[in-house]
């Protein structure tokens, strides 16, 4: 905080030159302080703003990160199915390359990587068409059996 500064005094009256003096004195010093106060005001508004900045980032990524990954299993016989659901955001690659990795772990390692590499690509897609945002959700759909894996992509 600054440092509170005296008012200064009018100086005996020796004519209107000096009544004058004193006037624009006494303004300066009233508008240097109003300046003053003004600035604190503006420094307090901004540090609200900047905390509240901070909150709101904060809530969104974890709406993001609550709306942004449910995973669904089912296995039929011989068949396997993994959904992922998941926000169509900056992650989402990656995401879904694990996905797959994971749905994928005892194929053959190159048989993943292929997959995960596919899967990835098709998500790249799906945001270019429908835009980076944690509004469009992305469901992961991979269906295996001994034989085949299949791997889709559906924007919803």
């Amino acid at each position: 905080m600054r440092e509170p500064q005296r008012v200064p005094h009018p100086v005996p009256h020796q004519g209107l030159d000096h009544s004058e003096l004193d006037d624009l004195r006494a303004a300066r010093w009233r508008q240097s302080h109003e300046i003053d106060a003004l600035n604190e005001t503006i420094l307090v508004y901004r540090r609200g703003a900047i905390a509240l900045a901070d909150e709101l980032a904060e809530l969104r990524h974890e709406l993001a990160a609550a709306r942004s990954l449910r995973t669904r299993t089912s296995t039929r016989d011989t068949h396997h199915e993994v959904e992922v659901t998941l926000a169509a955001d900056e992650d989402a690659p990656e995401v879904v390359a694990i996905a797959v990795g994971e749905a994928l772990a005892d194929s053959a390692a190159d048989a993943v990587d292929a997959w995960q590499t596919i899967a990835s690509e098709l998500v790249d897609r799906a945001a270019l068409r429908h835009g980076i945002s944690d509004d469009v959700m992305l469901l992961l759909r991979i269906k295996r059996s001994e034989t085949t894996v299949g791997v889709e992509i559906i924007a919803a």
